[in-house]
Parts: structure tokens; sequence; C-alpha cells
């Protein structure tokens, strides 16, 4: 029997029982849940910040919120102002007409997507295995400097040995923040990749490709409306003129992390308050917009190219609503505006465990290209000591779950980069761009399916899988179990109406976990059976919802 130990609860949903606690028990039931459902296809409590950055959010404000006369932009950014008019949310219309104009953009974006993906497969098959993971990934500093695709193939060739794992985050990287955060994803999953490539994109968590320096303190200048230096120790660095103030007391030359869409400075305010200072790429729009493009026609393509495959197609609609999902939360990443309004939200959704933070937002600094938060005293996973990174975890596990099954309101991105251990003994979740929403009746069904788990009802563990939307109803099958076979609906009881699929496929769950190597005793077992025994008898499929939990 499965017997992982669950304590008693006092907070209650229809069908299932919960209590916040550090142990994780019962969260780790629901993560593995989850988890395995995903495999079926591949207390900051300021109120004053919330209704600030919530009515910013209502409020229809300029691109930069702030208003700007021509003196006040930057020239270094002249590059990507075309771009600006993309900003704003997505907006397939605006896409359309702006690439219309320019369709050299989409037909240089492909190339270079292909041709960088062929030379990192090469690269990777005819390199040596790393023989040990990078011990300073995910430190923070960003672990290799941009150079050109020409001098990254010089460098391979006339140097012979190639470290692969660093390689291959170099090339990713190079390909900007959608591939950034595939990547990010993978580094959790050795069961996708390998434990060397999964442990090679750890860097990617807090180290990609920096943009200049430069660049930077043009947004922020820009952005904020600032035309002086933009720290003390800067004034030679920046050009501000040394007579007038300077907008920060120090921040630091170089970026302490470099994430996808931004990297993140720290720096001093005049009051003495140590803050982190985060700007968003020059070119993150224009990157963003370009693969939303490229990704809808080559789906577009593959639904083409599997439909003329027998057994194959994808239901109607399916890939549209995937890219739809992830496009229009991805853009939304492009505002720290609502970035910081998520973050006092999420604070407060988990307010009940105790242990939760947020970095607070100090407001007067930040737009939505800029975005200014208390520094977090406290470090990443990493660098914790065994048991202080047990507890971390747990509790991670634990507010993950509860607020799959509890708040409906989920944080998407909790890699290791964006969690830390404070000095306090609390969980501190960083970037809050990438979040979902998790409907009442979703709750539910997870709520059920963890139960079901537990107590090996395989029926009701079915159920749960189709409520929450990881087999179709009705319950399609091939009853031959022939790849060229089409599915079909299992039926209807002609009396009771109930969906015969249900009984049928619970019956195969139940004997195909009985008789594989732990099936009774390990949650993993039940990612095995679903991948290796019945994905191709049995139709399953990845909600779009499921894809940024």
């Amino acid at each position: 029997m499965m017997t992982e130990t669950i304590k008693t609860t006092k907070i209650r949903r229809k069908r299932m029982m919960y209590v916040p606690s550090r142990s994780g028990g019962r969260s780790s039931i629901a993560a593995v849940f989850v988890l395995i459902s995903v495999l079926l296809l591949s207390n900051n409590n300021n109120h004053d910040d919330f209704f600030f950055f919530t009515n910013a959010m209502v409020v229809s404000t300029p691109p930069n919120n702030v208003e700007h006369n021509l003196d006040s932009l930057s020239p270094e950014l002249e590059e990507w102002r075309e771009y600006n008019e993309l900003r704003g949310g997505l907006n397939y219309e605006k896409l359309t007409k702006f690439f219309s104009r320019r369709p050299y953009l989409i037909t240089g974006r492909l190339i270079k997507v292909g041709t960088i993906l062929k030379k990192t497969i090469d690269e990777w098959e005819s390199a040596k295995p790393t023989e040990s993971p990078d011990e300073s990934a995910d430190d923070g500093i960003y672990n290799f400097d941009y150079v050109s695709e020409d001098e990254m193939d010089r460098v391979n060739s006339e140097s012979g040995e190639t470290d692969r794992g660093k390689k291959l985050c170099e090339r990713m990287s190079s390909l900007g923040p959608v591939a950034v955060k595939i990547c990010q994803t993978l580094s959790q999953r050795a069961d996708i990749v390998g434990d060397e490539a999964c442990n090679a994109l750890k860097t990617l968590q807090t180290a990609n490709i920096q943009f200049d320096d430069d660049l930077a303190i043009a947004i922020m200048k820009e952005s904020l409306n600032w035309n002086g230096p933009i720290a003390e120790n800067l004034v030679n660095k920046d050009g501000g003129g040394k007579k007038e103030k300077a907008l920060f007391e120090y921040m630091s030359e170089k970026p302490i992390a470099v994430a996808s869409l931004g990297q993140v400075y720290k720096a001093r305010t005049h009051d003495g308050l140590d803050v982190a200072v985060k700007v968003q790429r020059p070119d993150g729009t224009a990157l963003l917009s370009t693969d939303i493009v490229c990704f809808k026609l080559c789906l577009k393509v593959l639904d083409s190219y599997r439909k003329l495959q027998p057994g194959r197609s994808f239901d109607p609609g399916l890939l549209d609503c995937i890219v739809d999902r992830i496009a229009t939360d991805m853009t939304e990443e492009l505002n720290y505006i609502k970035e910081a309004a998520n973050g006092v939200k999420f604070a407060q959704s988990l307010s009940f465990l105790g242990f939760v933070k947020t970095p607070k937002v100090v407001t007067k600094y930040s737009t939505d290209r800029v975005l200014v938060t208390e520094w977090v005293k406290g470090d990443h996973l990493n660098k914790l000591p065994k048991e202080e990174g047990l507890a971390m975890t747990r509790m991670a596990v634990e507010a993950c779950t509860a607020s799959i099954v509890l708040t409906g309101y989920v944080h998407a991105d909790p890699h290791e980069g964006n969690l830390m251990l404070d000095e306090d003994g609390n969980i501190v979740f960083l970037d809050f761009g990438l979040m979902s929403d998790v409907s009442e009746d979703i709750m539910e069904a997870f709520a059920s399916g963890i139960q079901a788990c537990l107590a090996e009802d395989w029926v009701e563990l079915t159920k749960a899988f189709k409520s929450t939307g990881f087999i179709c109803d009705p319950v399609e099958w091939k009853p031959n179990g022939l790849d060229s076979d089409e599915f079909v609906a299992v039926g209807l009881d002609p009396v009771t109406g109930e969906d015969l699929g249900i009984a049928k496929l619970s019956d195969e769950l139940g004997e195909a976990m009985r008789t594989v190597e732990g099936g009774t005793s390990r949650f993993g077992a039940l990612a095995t059976v679903l991948n290796q025994y019945l994905s191709e008898r049995w139709k399953m499929q990845t909600p779009p919802y499921v894809l940024l939990l």
C-alpha cells in the first residue's frame, strides 16, 4: 500500500483534507500528481502597494508608464523603438499588421533558429560528456559572455575540446527568452533530457547572456524619465553630470543575475535601503513577438502534417489554444507593473501558511520596464546546508501545492533560481511575470485525484484525469492498440449513460500498477505506467492550462 505520511488536517476542501505544515507529506503527493499529469505528453501584506499596482494596471498608461518628451528618449534604444507599438499585451491583429510589412524578420528568425539548433545537436553529439556538473550554476553570476555565432564556431574548431554543457547553454541563451524559458523548465526534467543536460541547463535559471550595461542604464533613464546619473559610483560611466544628484547612492557595475527577459543589479538608495533593480531587455518585445509568430506558423505546419497521419492528428484548435495561452502569459511578463501586483497578490494568497514571503516593491523607482524591490537577505538552494535545503524544499512543495488545490493562484516559474531561504527561515518566491490561475472545479479534481491515488482507487483516479482534461470526454482509445488506428470513443452505457471508458481504463490502470515494479508503493511508478503502458492505447492530452503550472 502507498503509505506516505499524511497529517490530519483542519483545512478542508470538499474531497480532500490538507494542513499546511513543514513536513510536506501530502504536498509531495500533490506535486507528483501534477507532474505525472504533465508527463502524459512529453507575507508581504502591504495593502498600499497592492492598491497602487492594482489601480496602475486598470488605468490606461503610456507604453513606458511615463510621459516622454523627445529630449528624454535614449538614442541607444532607437533600434527597437518600432516594436513599442506591440507592447501592452498580446494582440494578433497588431502582430499580423506589423510583420506583414516585415516578412524578412520572420524568415530570418526561422533560419537562425534552425541553424543554431542544428549546430547545437552536432556539438552535443560530437563532444565528450561533461564529467561533472558546473558547480557554479545558479550562483547568480553569469558564466559566459556573449560572442557571435561565427566566433562560437571559430573557437570550437580551434580548441578541439568543448564543454558541451556550457556550449548548450550559450547556444540556447543566444536564441532569446522563449528558448531560455523552455530550457529552464527542462532543467527540472532529467527524465526528458537526461542528467547531464539537466545539470547544464540549470545555469540558465539565473545566468544568461547579458545585454550591455549601457543599454540597461539607458532603459532606466528613459523609463524613469531621469536625466541625471544613475548612481554616484557610476557618474563617469553613464555620462551624467557630476553636480546632479544620482538616482541611487550605489549600483553594481555588472548584473548579479541575468534572466531570460531582464537582468538584475544590486543598488542602494539614498535612504540606505539595499534593493534589487531588474531591468528589461531592450530587445525583449522584439524577440518575443517574432517568436510568437514563428511558433504559430510552425505549429500550423505540424498540425497539417499530423492530419495526414492516421491516428496522430491533434484535436481541432488544440495547438492554437496552447500557443495562445503561452504567448499571452509570456507577453504579460513584459509589464513589470503587473508583475509587481502579481507578487503582492501571491503573498496574500498564501499568507495563511506563515512562511511564504515575496520581496517588497519599491514603487518610487518602478515602471513597466524597471522593477525595484527590497534586497532579500538569504540564499538559493545550492548554497544551503542539506538540512536547510530540505526544509526549503518542503516549504516550496507545500506552497506550490496549496496554490494548486486551495488558492488557485499559481507561480508558474518556481525553478531553483526563483526561490530563496531568507535569514528568518522563510521561503521567498521571486519573479512573478509568469502566473497561472486554476479554476475551482480543477482544484477539486486535483484534490480528488490525490485522495484516490492514496487509496488505490483507480476508478476515482481515472475520473479525476477526465475532470482535469488529461483524458477525453468521452474517453477514447484504440481498441486494437495499433498505431495506424484512429482513436474512437469507448461508448456510453445505454441505460445509465455512464462513460464505459472509465471502467475499462481504470481496469488497465490498476492491473498495470500492480504489475510494474513499485507500482503500489512509489508514486513515481504511475508516470511509468501512463507513459509506457497506457498512452499508446488511450488518448491522453495536456490541456493548455497545465503548461504554466
